[in-house]
């Protein structure tokens, strides 16, 4: 399978109802993963060997959500967990399609911690070419005490570490909540458990919202758009989708599927932001080193604050016009050259930013990543002015819709002294 950066979604259908057809509708939304319906014992494996071919066949990789996986009892019945992993692996496990089994969502007691761990060490030895998917409850203040532990990313970091999970994933809709604690929620979870990631060396991954329910809203165009490019700006190599079809329970409302299994104004709008960021910032992000995020005008979560000239001395300035926008800053590194994404962080205003480059700092010329993926150089057009040079600094316009983001290369003069 292609290697692809990971936007997938939670599945709660039943292998009974889901057919290949369906996978149409997942390429449609812009999936390169799938979590796989349901599956129990006495269902038709047929009917999960199906959807795995429509899959493979779209590019699409896939988490089997067997219940024959799940981390229950595995600590204490080791033997019987390890009989029904091997089941499983041996009906859907070497299809082309599989990624990994689900091992379960959201552990918070010890018991279901041990259970996990178990789990992992069943699944790793009896299929190590396979990446188990465990996702992870958010975070919360006071968190600590229920996982007996002072400092939460270090807590990560050691779980990670000691379960050889592939990628930390969670979850987290409080940027769906009423402002501005919902917000705030969203960037400390990301704070957190990216520097939990990075310390243990494995890839950051996170759920975002798709569907309104409780008192989160339904999101939007810019909403999308907003909660892409703010996770990849933090960090995040993946992203699953919190959930493609409507539960017909309490409030749940458009999700790109209702309750009669037809595609609401929901579907269009996730389809496109999906599709929009794969096609121009996918394939650059599949494999870039992720250096660092700070936040402009107002940090969120307790990021630090841009500071210009001295967070990194080629980014001398951020200016604005027509809109005080706050923004994310994320530095990237590939194939041994800086980058820098600078995201519009308002989920409702548009903003005109003015990065600046210092050319005393070594950057001898900007390229912009264009809609089709590449890096063009910038240079003065007198029809589309979007770039200044003087001979200290080289200054660009970029209008920024809400959650907007650009992605800049610094071509940097390797004979200019930075002391």
């Amino acid at each position: 399978m292609k290697k692809q950066f990971p936007i997938g979604f939670w599945n709660y259908v039943n292998v009974k109802k889901q057919t290949p057809d369906d996978v149409g509708d997942w390429k449609e939304l812009g999936m390169t993963l799938a979590n796989s319906p349901s599956f129990s014992e006495g269902d038709d494996p047929a009917r999960m060997l199906a959807v795995l071919d429509a899959c493979a066949e779209n590019g699409i990789a896939v988490n089997v959500c067997d219940e024959r996986t799940l981390w229950t009892d595995a600590s204490v019945a080791p033997v019987a967990y390890e009989a029904k992993f091997r089941a499983a692996y041996d009906a859907f496990g070497h299809h082309p399609a599989v990624r990994g089994f689900h091992i379960g969502d959201e552990p918070l007691d010890d018991r279901s911690f041990a259970d996990c761990e178990a789990a992992f060490a069943v699944q790793h030895r009896v299929a190590p070419e396979l990446r188990p998917f465990l996702n992870l409850n958010p975070y919360w203040k006071g968190i600590e005490k229920d996982l007996h532990c002072t400092d939460f990313s270090e807590w990560l970091a050691q779980l990670a570490k000691k379960t050889q999970m592939p990628a930390v994933s969670y979850d987290m809709y409080g940027q769906m909540a009423p402002q501005p604690g919902g917000v705030e929620d969203y960037f400390t979870n990301l704070r957190l458990f990216s520097a939990g990631a990075r310390e243990a060396g494995v890839d950051l991954w996170t759920t975002l919202l798709c569907v309104g329910h409780y008192h989160y809203r339904c999101p939007n165009d810019d909403d999308f758009r907003w909660q892409i490019n703010t996770a990849v700006a933090s960090g995040v190599k993946g992203i699953m989708w919190f959930c493609i079809y409507e539960p017909s329970i309490s409030n749940y409302r458009l999700a790109p599927f209702d309750s009669f299994g037809e595609r609401t104004a929901t579907f269009s709008m996730l389809s496109r932001a999906n599709r929009s960021f794969l096609h121009r910032f996918g394939d650059f992000f599949t494999d870039a080193k992720f250096c660092g995020a700070y936040h402009f005008k107002q940090a969120f979560g307790g990021y630090p604050l841009f500071k210009p000239g001295e967070t990194d001395a080629r980014l001398t300035a951020i200016t604005t016009d027509y809109g005080e926008s706050p923004a994310i800053v994320g530095f990237f590194e590939k194939e041994g050259q800086k980058c820098v994404a600078l995201v519009n962080n308002s989920q409702r205003e548009s903003t005109l930013f003015h990065p600046h480059f210092s050319k005393k700092a070594g950057v001898a010329s900007v390229s912009k990543m264009t809609w089709d993926g590449d890096f063009k150089p910038l240079t003065y057009n007198p029809s589309d002015v979007e770039f200044r040079e003087t001979e200290d600094e080289i200054v660009l316009d970029a209008w920024l819709a809400p959650g907007q983001m650009d992605l800049y290369r610094l071509e940097e003069n390797t004979c200019t002294d930075r002391s």
